[in-house]
């Protein structure tokens, strides 16, 4: 969530107009999990605001979030700058709670386990976390459309994973098992409903699915 400057820049071109792969696979599963169009949806890690401005879209009535300053100014209306919390909503409570590429660029498990607890204190009793997340496990030095990633496979829990973007943009992930995620869920008290693999036409040609969708629900 703290792209600046140029990489701030790169990255929201990126989005707009290279995601293709994400576009076509990832975005629409992530809308079919939604509640109804009005529901109150949070995007955090909102970056650019592409995502947010297609909720909005759809009518949904969203709140965008995101550390840098930089995606903030490109995210416009409805995007929040926020610090180490998400104090700044006050009493705002949410519907849902997407969060898409968020959890990879987090270098700690301690980093994840205290977004995933603040998220769930704004995320209403019974109501979705849904986590977007690249699928490490199996698109290994795969060549897909709009990225490629790079590690030491198998990846250990917070390995680093070289991502290279569209044409040459190149950012450092991290690698979180499912069992990393399922454990600060737990402290949170949250629980993991069901992970879903995202094929596509390209996944499926290429005998692997890009993505995983994580599918969280808060504890009634």
């Amino acid at each position: 969530m703290e792209y600046r400057g140029k990489v701030a820049d790169e990255f929201a071109a990126f989005v707009s107009d290279a995601a293709t792969t994400e576009h076509t696979i990832g975005y629409p599963a992530v809308v079919r999990e939604l509640p109804l169009p009005s529901a109150r949806v949070l995007d955090f890690g909102c970056g650019e605001g592409h995502f947010m401005r297609t909720l909005q879209r759809l009518g949904y009535e969203v709140v965008g979030v995101d550390q840098s300053p930089d995606m903030i100014a490109k995210a416009g209306l409805g995007a929040l700058l926020i610090g180490e919390s998400l104090a700044d909503l006050g009493e705002a409570t949410f519907a849902a709670v997407v969060a898409n590429y968020v959890f990879c660029t987090m270098d700690s498990l301690g980093k994840v386990a205290h977004w995933i607890q603040e998220i769930a204190k704004v995320l209403q009793p019974g109501g979705s976390l849904i986590i977007f997340h690249s699928n490490y496990l199996e698109i290994n030095e795969v060549q897909f459309s709009s990225f490629h990633t790079s590690f030491i496979d198998p990846p250990e829990s917070g390995a680093r994973v070289k991502t290279t973007l569209g044409q040459g943009l190149v950012v450092d992930d991290w690698y979180w098992s499912e069992g990393d995620f399922v454990e600060v869920f737990a402290l949170a008290g949250l629980t993991l409903e069901k992970v879903s693999r995202l094929y596509g036409d390209e996944g499926t040609s290429k005998g692997v699915a890009p993505f995983l969708l994580f599918h969280v629900k808060k504890i009634e």
